[in-house]
């Protein structure tokens, strides 16, 4: 009925000249109005959610450039400010990529909620991302972009796990037998060289000895004098590194045993007041930074 449309629309904007209120829409034409609205913020989301998607996509196959060196004695930390290069090997790091994983996801899990009317339609793409984290987390620390020779440009090869020990220095060897870190190795065929990063265990990346900075600094405890319900005790934490000797005491109180105490030692005050230089010792001395 257009012509009827167009008297009615006409009648509305002379009552609106007139100054007369305006008659209520008819509710046809607001649920029109509102599934405009709610489909104008559905395509949004959707196109946002595959924007960011997609630039993650492309921020992971951006090309990490590391510095090939005969020999690979210059081991590069992803975790840690070391004073040797000045700066860590951000552009390594799989956050960023995390951010636009979770937060393409989280668009597309709204715009599935909306548009399904069903908020089931919102976890498939949260636990999707979650997946995707959770496979890549077993990578994190080896660059999921192509690595790169900053002297000729060449796409390095990755070494394998077997075979890097023996370009790695006796400290590193010996971190990486213990445990603490992770090593990951490139070699360059052009330069004949290779690249070394490391990524330190969370428990294990304060036991940087502070003389030889090395991962080797190894925690001993000696209880001197037991706890009790009404007196505090004493224990003797002693500081070491095998590479150079370095060694370090300190005596610690042990707070008075209370109800609520559980039966635990050295990994029950973990995070305690210890310090060697300002840090606090972590459970088992795995962490803390001394």
């Amino acid at each position: 009925d257009f012509d009827g449309g167009t008297l009615a629309g006409v009648r509305q904007l002379t009552s609106v000249l007139q100054g007369q209120p305006v008659a209520n829409v008819p509710a046809a034409a607001r649920a029109v109005a509102q599934g405009i609205d709610s489909s104008l913020v559905e395509g949004i989301l959707l196109l946002l959610g595959i924007i960011i998607l997609g630039l993650g996509w492309q921020r992971s196959r951006m090309p990490v450039s590391l510095r090939a060196e005969r020999g690979g004695r210059q081991v590069l930390s992803l975790t840690r400010r070391d004073p040797r290069t000045g700066a860590v090997l951000s552009s390594v790091q799989s956050d960023p990529i995390r951010l636009f994983l979770y937060s393409g996801s989280l668009c597309l899990g709204v715009f599935l909620g909306l548009s399904s009317g069903n908020w089931l339609g919102f976890a498939l793409p949260v636990v999707a991302a979650m997946a995707t984290d959770g496979t890549l987390s077993r990578k994190r620390g080896i660059p999921f972009q192509p690595v790169v020779c900053q002297a000729c440009g060449r796409t390095m090869r990755l070494i394998q796990p077997q075979l890097l020990d023996k370009y790695l220095p006796q400290e590193h060897r010996l971190a990486r037998s213990r445990g603490r870190a992770r090593y990951y190795g490139w070699f360059c065929p052009t330069c004949q060289g290779i690249a070394v990063v490391v990524r330190e265990g969370t428990l294990s990346r304060h036991l940087y000895c502070p003389r030889c900075q090395a991962l080797t600094l190894d925690l001993t405890t000696q209880v001197l004098r037991e706890a009790t319900y009404s007196s505090s005790g004493l224990k003797l934490e002693i500081l070491s590194c095998p590479i150079c000797g370095y060694r370090s005491e300190r005596e610690v109180v042990i707070p008075e045993l209370s109800d609520t105490d559980t039966d635990s030692d050295f990994g029950g005050d973990s995070g305690g007041d210890s310090d060697f230089g300002g840090g606090s010792s972590g459970g088992g001395g795995a962490g803390g930074s001394w």
